[in-house]
């Protein structure tokens, strides 16, 4: 993909971190098809901010940048390019958590799962219900 800033062409590198989130759900046991569009959205996330690092460090990897405002002051402010990891970060982190790939997620889970499943004994009494 490539795109125009400032008028110089650069090419945002496409990585494919689906397989990888797919395949880590698996081993947890908690894919399913319904994920498929969160995956595919935290794709996008985790591309944008392996560009986003690329660019901080291209930019000389500073946290903070002297600006200058229209009255001529100059102040130091955090990095914009960090600024963006950082959200991006978060981005990244929230839908990983609702991925089930972080403890928090996956406890989340894994407790809805159990709530949904009927245990042995409810299974035997509904059949007692019906008769």
């Amino acid at each position: 993909m490539e795109f125009t800033e400032k008028g110089e062409t650069k090419i945002k590198y496409k990585k494919n971190y689906t397989d990888k989130i797919k395949q880590s759900m698996e081993n947890l046991e908690t894919y399913t098809p319904e994920f498929d569009k969160s995956i595919e959205i935290l794709n996008e996330i985790l591309n944008d901010l392996y560009f986003a690092r690329g660019e901080f460090k291209a930019a000389g990897g500073g946290f903070v940048v002297e600006f200058t405002n229209k009255n001529g002051s100059t102040n130091l402010v955090k990095n914009p390019h960090y600024q963006v990891i950082a959200d991006l970060s978060d981005r990244a982190l929230k839908y990983l958590n609702e991925l089930g790939l972080t403890p928090t997620g996956l406890k989340k889970i894994r407790d809805k799962k159990a709530k949904t499943k009927t245990s042995k004994l409810d299974s035997i009494l509904s059949n007692f219900d019906e008769e």
